[in-house]
This record gives C-alpha cells, sequence and structure tokens, in this order.
C-alpha cells in the first residue's frame, strides 16, 4: 500500500512538472510572438506608403498615412504622421506618448519628409490569456480525472488486494476455520468465492483424513483384539499336541478342528483388514448434469493448442458433430486433462491426435500420441490405484491419474480403456449422450 502511495505522489509531483512547464513554454512563446508581430507590421505599413509614393508622386504623406486601414493589421490600433517643420505644439502632441505603446519611424520619400507615428496594443492579449485559462482548465481536468482513476484502483483493486494477500499463506499453513467476506461487487468477487471454496474444501478434506484415521485405529484396535483370542486358542491347541496331552484320537481331532475353526475366524479378520484397506480412498464428488461437446473441446483444446506449439508437437482434433452429454462439466475436462499430461510425457512428443466416434447412446473420444514406450502386458494394469508403468520410473508422478480418471467417468456412467496399436498409445473415453 506504502508502494502504490508513493506511486501516486510521483504521478501527481510528475503532471504537475509537466503542466507547469508547458505554461512556461507558452508564455514565452507568446511574448516572442508579441515581441516581433508589431515590427513586422510597421514595417508593412512603411512599405506601403512607399509603393503608393512611387506610383503616385504627388500623394500627401498625412492624407496618405490617414487611408491605411488599421484593420488590416492585428497590432497597430492608429497611424498618424506630422511634417518635418510642424509646429512645437503640433510636435509636443505628436510625441505624446498614449497608454498602450507606440513608435515612431522618420520618413524620407519624394513628396516631403516628416515622421510617422504608429500605435499598437500586443496582438491578442486577451485571446492568449483565454487560451493558457483554457489549457490549464483542460490541464487540471486531465489532473483530477487522473487523480480519479488512481484512487479508483486504489479502492477497488489495491485494497481488497491488501486485505487477501496473505490469506493463501493462511491456507498453506492449516489456517482453514477462517473465511472470507463475500463481495458481490468488485474484480474479486470470484475470485474471493473460489478461495473460500478452497478454504472449504480444504477443511472438509482434513476432517475426513482425521475421521479415516480415527476410524483406522479403531478397526486395528478391534482387529488386534478379536484375533488376539483364536490365536491364544490356536497356541493352546498347539502346545498342547506338541507335548502329547491328547493320548485319544479323539481328543487330537477335536484339537485339529479347534485349529481350524480359529484360522478360518482369523482369515475373516484378514480379508476385513484387507476390504478396508482396497475401497476407495480418494472423495471424488461428481455432480452430474448436461454440457454440449462444443463447449468441452473448445475449452481443453484452446490450452493445449498453446501449450503445444511451445513444445513444437503437433496437435491435430478431428472434426466433429456437436452434440449434449451426462456427465460434469468440470470433471470430464479434469479426466482430458489428466490423459492429455500422459500423451505429453509418456510421448515422443512428434504428434497428438483426438479422433470421435458415435456408437448408439454413446461418444467415444479418443486421445492417440506417438511414440509409446510402455510394454504391452503392462496395459491391463493402468488404470490400477498407484500402479506406475517400467516407463515412468524416470518421471514425476503418483500413479493415481488414470484411476482417478476411471472413477469418474464411472460417476458420469462412462468407461475408459487403452490400446497400443503401430505403436502410438491409444486412450478412450466413453461418454453418455443425452
Amino acid at each position: 500500500m506504502k508502494q502504490y502511495n508513493r506511486m501516486m505522489l510521483a504521478a501527481v509531483l510528475f503532471f504537475l512538472t509537466i503542466v507547469t512547464a508547458a505554461n512556461v513554454f507558452y508564455i514565452k512563446s507568446v511574448d516572442k510572438e508579441k515581441a516581433k508581430l508589431h515590427k513586422v507590421e510597421g514595417n508593412r505599413i512603411l512599405a506601403v506608403m512607399k509603393q503608393e509614393v512611387e506610383e503616385n508622386e504627388n500623394a500627401d504623406l498625412g492624407v496618405l498615412a490617414e487611408s491605411i486601414p488599421v484593420s488590416d493589421y492585428k497590432t497597430i490600433t492608429k497611424i498618424e504622421y506630422l511634417e518635418e517643420g510642424a509646429s512645437f505644439l503640433e510636435t509636443e502632441e505628436f510625441y505624446q506618448v498614449p497608454v498602450s505603446d507606440a513608435m515612431f519611424y522618420p520618413v524620407a520619400l519624394k513628396t516631403g519628409t516628416g515622421y510617422l507615428k504608429l500605435t499598437y496594443q500586443e496582438e491578442g492579449e486577451n485571446n492568449s490569456l483565454s487560451r493558457l485559462l483554457l489549457l490549464d482548465g483542460t490541464a487540471l481536468c486531465c489532473f483530477f480525472a487522473l487523480l480519479a482513476i488512481l484512487v479508483y484502483v486504489k479502492k477497488k483493486l489495491i485494497m481488497p488486494f491488501e486485505q487477501i494477500k496473505e490469506y493463501p499463506f493462511w491456507l498453506a499453513k492449516g489456517n482453514l476455520v477462517q473465511g472470507l467476506k463475500e463481495q458481490k461487487e468488485g474484480y474479486f468477487g470470484r475470485f474471493l468465492w473460489g478461495l473460500d471454496m478452497l478454504r472449504e474444501t480444504l477443511e472438509d478434506n482434513r476432517r475426513k483424513n482425521l475421521e479415516l484415521e480415527r476410524e483406522k485405529k479403531t478397526m486395528l484396535l478391534s482387529l488386534s483384539h478379536d484375533l488376539k483370542t483364536p490365536l491364544s486358542s490356536i497356541y493352546l491347541y498347539g502346545k498342547a499336541l506338541q507335548k502329547g496331552l491328547y493320548g485319544q484320537e479323539e481328543k487330537r481331532n477335536q484339537a485339529v478342528d479347534g485349529i481350524l475353526e480359529k484360522a478360518s475366524l482369523m482369515e475373516g479378520y484378514i480379508e476385513k483388514i484387507i476390504a478396508a484397506a482396497t475401497e476407495d480412498f480418494l472423495h471424488i464428488p461428481v455432480n452430474p448434469g448436461e454440457f454440449y461437446l462444443k463447449n468441452l473441446m473448445e475449452k481443453f483444446t484452446g490450452f493445449y493448442g498453446e501449450k503445444l506449439a511451445l513444445l513444437h508437437t503437433e496437435f491435430q482434433v478431428e472434426d466433429y458433430e456437436n452434440c449434449l452429454l451426462y456427465g460434469d462439466f468440470d470433471r470430464a475436462l479434469e479426466v482430458f486433462e489428466n490423459i492429455m499430461e500422459n500423451a505429453v510425457k509418456y510421448g515422443d512428443g512428434k504428434a497428438i491426435r483426438i479422433y470421435f466416434e458415435k456408437e448408439e447412446d454413446c461418444l467415444l473420444v479418443t486421445v492417440e500420441n506417438t511414440g509409446n514406450s510402455l510394454p504391452e502386458q503392462e496395459l491391463s494394469h493402468i488404470f490400477e490405484s498407484f500402479y506406475r508403468g517400467s516407463n515412468g520410473k524416470e518421471k514425476s508422478g503418483s500413479g493415481l491419474g488414470l484411476y482417478i480418471c476411471r472413477e469418474i467417468l464411472h460417476k458420469m456412467k462412462g468407461e475408459i480403456f487403452a490400446e497400443m496399436k503401430q505403436g502410438d498409445m491409444r486412450v478412450t473415453v466413453v461418454l453418455r449422450m443425452v
């Protein structure tokens, strides 16, 4: 915030400096023009008189001076002529300068000699002042507009961001209790809503993980207790048989039957442990609805078109007919993103192609990448959880991507399968059409 305030102050000072410099430059340029214009017009009047005398040798210089229209000039307001040898009173009155300035020129022409007096007023003093005021007024409006924009940006962008900039750190540290204040208006409304959804999701996952851990501990304690009893019985039966305490064949058979019974009971407990370990450990919520294939492909191919272009990988998308599909749009997008990431990671980077095919009420979308490096005998295992093929030993990953894809599609009444064809890897997604 302090940095932005300093930037605002610097912008205001820079703007005021520019306006001040423009005013000084304008005033100096106007002064220079004023200083030159009345002299130029005075020379023009002398040239006009000289030309008139050359054309009419009998011209009276006094009459000629009075006949020159001052309206043709911007600064000259009055033209007067005094013959040489005029009376003292006329001379004194002639040289008496009025409030405005005047210029005096000696005149020596064929028809006589004397002095020319040109009374002038600086051209456009009022106009220059008006233009200066207009310039300053415009600059002032621009200044207030700039100030308003800076204040608006501060209020609508900087200050809201200042309030939430620490929020990701809170989430990273596990502070999931404090929610964000909802803003229906402003530029951060959807962003804040997304952050709060993330907080709720993290909080929900943490709660579920705690419940799962508690259930696991409870199950382990319960199974440990349940296993202890039959294990003790088996131990006692075994000791008795070892020491020959059962002299009769019937007793020994009963002991053996007891051991088998307890072993069967332990086997049941072990099956429960295995079943609990193989239950769905990922909570993947799916909200089935309806969406169009075109919307999905535009979102999906738009991003990967740019990404693959940077990787210099050929990307081909076959023409398709738009149709309405059943499922969760965001989850379907997640499925294709997982498949594309695998195609980029495990392919040779030459080409990735997408094909479409319809079968009854299903749409089959196939993503094919060149340069398959997975042995064919491993193909049937790639959708298992935590399974990583031999081609992924030097690449990062968890072995859950395709497993998650399958779980999502099953919840959307869809399917996924993979095949190899002429050295290329093909992963096909089956989606239900509406």
